[in-house]
């Protein structure tokens, strides 16, 4: 099994029953959560509304990964 994988564009790392998910947030933001067990839950406590509209690309390899602006609507 990968530890990392990449969904709808999020970076999921997954190992022990714990869970951190990193997804692009708008220009020059990430958002970062993690979870001990069972999946993570959309909700958006304490978090700021998206700044613009940035999107990222996630590459990822066995040396490397890349997290890559691909665009910018703001």
């Amino acid at each position: 099994m990968d530890l990392f994988t990449v969904e709808h564009g999020k970076l999921i790392f997954e190992n022990n029953g714990k869970t951190l998910q990193i997804e692009e947030w708008g220009e020059n933001s990430l958002r970062i959560r993690s979870r001990m067990t069972g999946e993570i839950l959309d909700t958006d406590y304490a978090l700021l509304p998206v700044n613009g509209g940035a999107e990222a690309a996630i590459e990822i390899d066995k040396e490397e990964l890349l997290l890559q602006e691909i665009g910018s609507g703001g």
